[in-house]
């Protein structure tokens, strides 16, 4: 009988250890991964033409992390509204919950990166590329990252 106990109180431990441990992964994955894609934001900020002689430099090279903490930002004032507007009462609740959650986000994520990059990325700019430089307007910017945005819409309304 003690030898039951002490294997079910094992499994049970390792059990749980495991899912802990996937949480943990999982988290740690995703920060991974945002820390990487925003280095490398400021990566490719960097490369644009002239960048160390232009007197905006410092405020170019914070256009990365200006998204990133508007995101923030959003996702906050999102998940507010979304509390307000449905809240999830059931389990079955929270897919719903979540699906309105990332609409509302993109909704105002999308005006707040055409405001910012009209405001602090030059008008026109080149970036090196592979090759040769590619001339991007600020409005050019703004809508690649708000593409970005709607395909993670579209994936989370879809999945």
């Amino acid at each position: 009988n003690y030898l039951k106990s002490l294997i079910i109180n094992l499994v049970v431990s390792d059990l749980v250890g495991e899912n802990a441990g996937n949480m943990g992964g999982v988290a740690s994955d995703f920060f991974g991964s945002w820390i990487e894609s925003t280095c490398a934001a400021i990566y490719i900020t960097s490369q644009i033409e002239n960048f160390t002689s232009n007197p905006n430099a410092w405020t170019i090279l914070c256009f990365p992390l200006l998204i990133l903490s508007s995101g923030i930002l959003t996702s906050v004032i999102a998940a507010s509204i979304s509390i307000y507007i449905d809240p999830a009462k059931r389990p079955r609740d929270v897919d719903l919950a979540l699906r309105t959650l990332i609409l509302i986000s993109s909704m105002l994520m999308v005006p707040i990166i055409l405001i910012i990059s009209l405001t602090i990325l030059p008008n026109t700019f080149l970036i090196d590329g592979i090759v040769d430089y590619h001339k991007v307007s600020a409005y050019q910017a703004a809508v690649c990252i708000s593409l970005g945005i709607f395909g993670t819409l579209v994936h989370g309304l879809t999945s």
